[in-house]
């Protein structure tokens, strides 16, 4: 049976290039705050308990992401949301915020950089999980224990 939906959405929720969408209440302090950089435009729309962050000339949006990604920012949040039962914030909240603005050639190879570092963690991640596996298989090949894995 289909069914069809109509929800009324605003052309402000769709999510665009160089937006930052945010979690903005969550049942845990550990998911608010949490940040993900929208790098082209999309079809898709944010809803309830999100909020998106759109920069303006004055502040390049990878440089704010990267920011609102720090160990920095997730102190200062966890120090506004300390003392309190309520994991939300709001426009409010973000605004009172003092983010550090050099020039935007500083922020452009802030952001750069920090871009750069993040894949090579990737790749890194990558390749320690693929030794770890090879760790396990040797183990179990030395103990003689077959373990039928799942096919990918």
């Amino acid at each position: 049976r289909n069914i069809k939906y109509d929800f009324p959405v605003s052309e402000e929720q769709q999510l665009k290039a160089g937006d930052i969408l945010m979690s903005a209440a969550s049942g845990s302090k550990e998911h608010v705050g949490k940040v993900a950089y929208i790098a082209e435009d999309t079809e898709y729309y944010f809803g309830s308990f999100m909020m998106v962050l759109r920069s303006n000339e004055k502040i390049n949006p990878q440089y704010l992401f990267e920011f609102l990604s720090s160990k920095i920012f997730r102190g200062l949040l966890f120090r506004i949301l300390g003392g309190t039962n309520i994991n939300n914030l709001n426009f409010s909240m973000i605004k009172d915020f003092e983010i550090p603005l050099p020039s935007l050639e500083i922020q452009k190879k802030i952001a750069e950089t920090a871009n750069k570092n993040r894949e090579k963690a990737k790749e890194l991640e990558q390749q320690a999980r693929k030794i770890v596996a090879e760790v396990d298989s040797f183990v179990l090949g030395e103990l003689g224990i077959e373990i039928e894995r799942e096919r990918e």
